[in-house]
């Protein structure tokens, strides 16, 4: 196997797809490549020093996919024949390097929504053509029909989806409304919303058709054709060279894209135990610039994450001492757990936390001016206590809160009001007939 038939291959040759079929190493080239194709997904994305084990993940999972989409090909079979499960497996991996595409930062160049579109069509694009990809290997292996294959593998792909949707972690769904999801973290559960509308009919279709296709016959395409070169029985050294400058290429990366990841790494390993002090300080001694793109400190309230408390963060953040771009996180953490449906009310807080929290919008630093008459109006409701089961300690707090700041008129007011009301009365008697 040469580059131009590998190549070949990732563009739906036929007799580049033959002649894998003959290659001995082929198998070791593919977990060579599935490997730099986790360097490519995550490089940007998580401190691989600490987390070594995310560049095997790909490997098991596509392994664990490849040995899923073989055994329902068994149960199912496109035609007579049958692909052997290491040929299959080598096939499978080879398609890795169709995930080099995720290795474009698009955080670095477009903003968080824009770069959620771009990584989501990316996605779409590896998807959709691994499936045509394997579903051409597998027509041509087994001298099948490509449109009875395709069916075959879309389904196996579509269950894959299913299962994935149901696991992973998406922003919180709330129907009735009260949660006010980012742009970001909106279009993200839009997107899984219609996959999820459109994937679960599709797969009661897909199982039907399959159901059907497995009792007829006649499902045959054009036989394949086999190479008896010895030239094709094993990896040339060129494609080996390929993969190790490929390999350096990735290494290149990580240098450059890695500290990003190690300071987000430790500021929220910090945070996350409950060093809230020691997490922040981490932060001020660095500048924003050095934590990866639209980077935010936990907790992701949309993920249904508690720890570290809002509350707490924002009430280091706003002591003297630390930078002024970290202040800004926390109280924007702090703004987003009062505004945007998170916050359960002043009534669910303990009574440090309730004090706690009247410091921060008390703070030089804390402007955000919908928290702040949001938080006013529930305030005195509570300072009035109007059915007299609030806890006094809770009405104390309120009403001292309101006392400092509520303004009271001074002289430009009463002025003002003085001259909208001789206003009103020269308009009534202007008016009087």
């Amino acid at each position: 196997m040469n580059l131009t038939t590998y190549l070949k291959f990732l563009f739906f040759d036929r007799k580049a797809i033959e002649k894998i079929s003959q290659c001995r190493g082929a198998i070791w080239f593919g977990i060579g490549m599935t490997l730099l194709a986790a360097i490519a997904r995550d490089y940007d994305a998580v401190y691989l020093l600490a987390q070594p084990y995310h560049l095997l993940v790909p490997l098991a999972a596509s392994g664990l996919m490849a040995t899923v989409t073989f055994l329902f090909l068994r149960c199912f079979p496109c035609a007579g024949k049958r692909i052997p499960y290491t040929t299959f497996l080598t096939y499978f991996w080879l398609t890795a390097p169709l995930a080099f595409i995720y290795a474009f930062p698009v955080e670095r160049f477009f903003s968080p929504v824009g770069a959620a579109k771009a990584n989501l069509w990316m996605l779409a694009l590896v998807a959709a053509w691994r499936v045509l990809l394997l579903t051409r290997v597998v027509s041509v292996q087994e001298s099948a029909s490509f449109a009875v294959t395709f069916f075959k593998v879309l389904f196996i792909a579509n269950t894959v989806v299913m299962i994935v949707l149901f696991f992973t972690p998406i922003p919180i769904f709330n129907v009735m409304g009260g949660i006010h999801l980012s742009d970001r973290d909106r279009l993200i559960l839009d997107v899984v919303f219609s996959t999820g509308l459109i994937g679960a009919p599709l797969w009661i279709v897909l199982l039907i058709v399959n159901i059907y296709l497995l009792g007829s016959k006649g499902w045959y395409g054009e036989k394949s054709t086999p190479f008896n070169s010895t030239c094709d029985l094993f990896v040339a050294r060129a494609v080996w060279v390929a993969m190790g400058i490929l390999m350096i290429g990735g290494v290149g990366m990580m240098i450059w894209a890695q500290p990003e990841q190690a300071n987000r790494f430790r500021v929220e390993r910090l945070l996350k135990s409950g060093k809230i002090a020691e997490g922040l300080r981490l932060m001020s001694q660095k500048e924003q610039e050095d934590f990866p793109p639209h980077w935010s400190p936990p907790p992701s309230l949309a993920y249904r994450e508690k720890v570290p408390d809002p509350i707490e963060l924002a009430t280091e953040a706003i002591k003297p001492g630390y930078a002024s771009w970290v202040q800004q996180l926390a109280i924007e953490k702090f703004s987003e757990y009062i505004n945007d449906g998170f916050f359960d009310g002043w009534e669910s807080l303990g009574k440090k936390e309730f004090h706690d929290a009247l410091l921060i919008l008390e703070s030089k630093t804390f402007k955000d001016q919908d928290a702040i008459e949001s938080s006013h109006e529930e305030l005195s409701r509570l300072a009035a206590n109007e059915n007299g089961n609030i806890e006094p300690w809770r009405v104390t707090l309120a009403t001292e809160y309101l006392q400092r700041n509520t303004p009271l008129p001074g002289k430009a007011d009463l002025k003002k009001e003085t001259e909208e009301s001789k206003g009103e009365e020269r308009d009534t008697f202007n008016n009087d007939p």
